[in-house]
């Protein structure tokens, strides 16, 4: 699947929760550079946190943030990028949440 809903539901459509002001997904893309006999893996996430409630961002942050783990502990070696507006300053839990270990602000 290329993508999930920021919500207790995340593979129920339009599903949002914690007084979201809308549906928010991660979507996912999973790139492959071939060289020669080498290979690379880059994954591509990207989303838009709630804009309304910081109980809404800090709950999808921690989605997004699992769900990144999770294709980060399956491909150890691969790229990991994340893009998106997350509506929080470097202060805010939910920002903390996606910069925090293997993540990083640049």
């Amino acid at each position: 699947q290329d993508y999930i809903w920021l919500s207790k539901t995340p593979c129920v459509v339009d599903s949002k929760d914690w007084d979201s002001l809308r549906a928010r997904t991660l979507n996912i893309a999973r790139l492959e550079l071939i060289n020669d006999d080498q290979h690379a893996n880059i994954f591509v996430f990207n989303t838009h946190l709630d804009v309304t409630s910081e109980e809404a961002r800090r709950e999808q942050a921690n989605i997004v943030r699992t769900t990144i783990e999770q294709w980060h502990n399956k491909y150890l070696k691969a790229v990991v990028l994340l893009f998106g507006d997350f509506n929080s300053i470097p202060k805010q839990t939910s920002y903390k949440t996606l910069t925090s270990e293997f993540l990083h602000d640049t």
